[in-house]
């Protein structure tokens, strides 16, 4: 119990240890608190108001009577939003936190502890976390939308809440720690790495597709078939434990017996799993590294012959082997096929240029962090900021300038548009507003680059993720893409004037490039001053981070 408990407190000890690095960790940390505690407060809320009669109220008579609204609205809703939740947290545990840099099976190993000891202290720590026992609490309040069912059903919900915390943090630490073992090339990581991103945005526009084909007559919702998906989903652990109460509200005693078997079942099956992945790790060796020819230079011959080319060379040449950044030349592509989807809405497909200069630039707004101590390097030869930020520039600025012209051009011809004029206006109007989003993103990210650092994933362990990172990770994006959208305000005042006066969308499309150009002009300027004042202090943090790779 000693080591289970001393585990338990060194994880909450490398989190403030990760706090005390930065006041933007602590910022980003007090901000999840209050998320948390927003959800928490939330959910007691809205389980309040689903327990009483008024709610019962503004619901047609059928559904009002007897037990019709447990069964016909909170059963289902309840076992599709539980399978949703876990599926979503094992994907986010892959993708976002990763299996911690410290504290994971492989760094324990070395210290004599029980295989088994080791593997519950470690998911005990991951229980005794922020979102766990915000989870817990969550489900642990919803049970007062129970309470008008007897106080044996809220009793059930008390233990069904614990029961899915613990079943998703199970599944969620085995599916990591399967990645860990059986993804144990690079090739191999790094695709998976962009098969799960692409598998999360997807999953996000699946409900708002499924409501549209419903509106457009293109999918007839079935429910007799959406009542059998719903009972079969309830067997198995994505949503058996949502549905205990209402095996206990039915007086299904042993249905109710065999879910609670079928989750720990999975609890434990997911125990062995993490053993049997430790065990394998120690006895199989680290895989061969692939030899690879490499003819010339590479950029770095056909690069500006300059400082800035150098680094221009050197940081188009780090993310071609970047999985954690490549994502930057998908998601405008995903972006298109899922608003090209939408041919209820024949241009909607155009505002996708918009959304994908969104999203550009969001790693470069951390680019230091993935550069790792590689920039050190740079810093000893004495590079002055401004260099740097305009190689950065050449990149990422060419990336989007010749990936959203070609993407535009491709979704002139597919639209059909092509023949007409109000289809070059749309070209126009949309690929300015989207290269100047995509330039706003960039100037803002050399200036918060040398700003704002937070650790990051290893190159070689993408999936791998300090202790602490979470909620840096969350937070300091949103606040890069805050700064972001109040530097956007001058396209968005004349989008909305063109709206409402009437003049040409191009318009606004030329404004959205000015405003553009003119914030990357600042940003490079701006940003090159901010390195050169702060570069000691940037190295200092670059090797701090790196050291939280380990």
């Amino acid at each position: 119990m000693n080591r289970l408990l001393t585990i338990v407190r060194l994880r909450w000890a490398l989190t403030f240890a990760t706090l005390h690095r930065s006041v933007w960790q602590v910022v980003g940390f007090v901000i999840g608190l209050m998320f948390g505690a927003g959800v928490v407060v939330g959910t007691g809320v809205v389980a309040w108001f689903a327990g009483i009669p008024f709610f019962r109220g503004l619901l047609p008579a059928d559904l009002a009577a007897n037990d019709a609204w447990m069964t016909a609205i909170m059963q289902p809703t309840m076992v599709v939003v539980g399978a949703m939740v876990t599926v979503s947290t094992a994907l986010a545990q892959i993708l976002v936190i990763g299996e911690g840099g410290t504290m994971n099976l492989r760094n324990f190993a070395i210290y004599g502890i029980p295989d088994r000891t080791l593997n519950l202290g470690l998911t005990l720590s991951t229980l005794c976390g922020v979102p766990s026992i915000v989870g817990m609490l969550s489900l642990t309040l919803w049970s007062m939308a129970y309470r008008r069912a007897g106080g044996l059903v809220v009793l059930t919900q008390i233990v069904a809440g614990v029961l899915a915390i613990v079943t998703i943090a199970s599944i969620a630490k085995m599916l990591v720690a399967l990645v860990g073992t059986l993804m144990r090339s690079k090739r191999s990581s790094n695709a998976l790495y962009v098969i799960v991103t692409l598998l999360i945005v997807v999953a996000a526009q699946l409900p708002n597709m499924f409501a549209q084909s419903m509106a457009s007559g293109r999918f007839e919702f079935s429910a007799s078939g959406f009542s059998s998906a719903v009972g079969w989903l309830a067997w198995t652990p994505l949503s058996a434990a949502f549905q205990l109460p209402f095996d206990v509200l039915a007086g299904r005693w042993l249905a109710l017996l065999v879910r609670m078997v079928i989750l720990l079942a999975t609890i434990a099956a997911c125990y062995e799993v993490g053993l049997w992945c430790l065990r394998r790790d120690r006895v199989a060796a680290p895989p061969a590294a692939a030899g690879a020819r490499v003819k010339g230079v590479g950029a770095f011959g056909w690069m500006p012959d300059s400082r800035s080319g150098a680094i221009s060379a050197r940081v188009l040449t780090h993310l071609r082997h970047d999985p954690r950044q490549s994502m930057i030349l998908i998601m405008p592509i995903l972006f298109v096929v899922i608003f090209g989807i939408r041919t209820e809405l024949p241009g909607f497909i155009w505002q996708s240029l918009i959304w994908g200069g969104l999203f550009m630039s969001i790693t470069e707004s951390n680019g230091l962090a993935y550069d790792g101590r590689g920039f050190t390097m740079q810093a000893q030869v004495g590079v002055p900021g401004r260099d740097d930020r305009l190689g950065r520039v050449r990149v990422y600025g060419v990336i989007a300038t010749v990936y959203l012209g070609v993407l535009g051009l491709v979704i002139l011809v597919v639209t059909g548009s092509a023949d007409s004029v109000s289809g070059w206006q749309s070209l126009m109007t949309f690929l300015g507003a989207g290269l100047g989003t995509a330039y706003v993103g960039l100037g803002v990210a050399e200036v918060t680059s040398c700003l704002f650092l937070y650790p990051v994933a290893s190159i070689d362990r993408p999936f791998s993720s300090p202790q602490g990172r979470a909620l840096a990770q969350g937070f300091m994006p949103f606040l890069y893409m805050l700064i972001m959208l109040v530097m956007l305000a001058p396209t968005a005042v004349v989008a909305i004037m063109s709206l409402v006066v009437g003049f040409p969308g191009w318009i606004a499309g030329l404004v959205g490039l000015a405003n553009g150009l003119l914030v990357l002009a600042v940003g490079v300027w701006l940003g090159g001053r901010v390195m050169d004042r702060r570069l000691p202090s940037i190295v200092a943090t670059l090797q701090s981070l790196a050291s939280l790779q380990k």
